[in-house]
């Protein structure tokens, strides 16, 4: 039980300590085959399946126009809101104007 004492909270008393028996009780305990598969399987699902998110902003994408085999593009950045209401931050890259009426010509 921690109590209180002013602003400080007090610490609880140490608990008694256990005799040692040599080297083998001061190593950590190692956990079981079960617990490291399950602790792999967390690890492989949070990275896979639900990785984190990246944080960045519309600057860290680079120029909003760019050249590309000899093709000018450019990229169109966009909201959309999902069914639940949230907001979906996209982008899309097309041709610049002047490479698409070059395509429309040329078809």
């Amino acid at each position: 039980m921690f109590y209180r004492s002013g602003a400080q909270a007090a610490t609880p008393p140490a608990p008694p300590r256990q005799p040692t028996q040599g080297a083998a009780a001061s190593e950590p305990k190692r956990p079981s085959y079960w617990e490291q598969a399950n602790a792999g399987y967390n690890e492989l699902v949070n990275a896979i399946i639900r990785p984190p998110r990246a944080k960045y902003t519309a600057r860290h994408l680079g120029p909003s126009e760019f050249s590309f085999a000899s093709r000018r593009f450019r990229r169109r950045d966009f909201n959309l809101t999902n069914e639940r209401g949230m907001k979906i931050v996209c982008s899309h890259w097309e041709p610049a104007a002047a490479e698409r009426r070059a395509a429309q010509v040329r078809s």
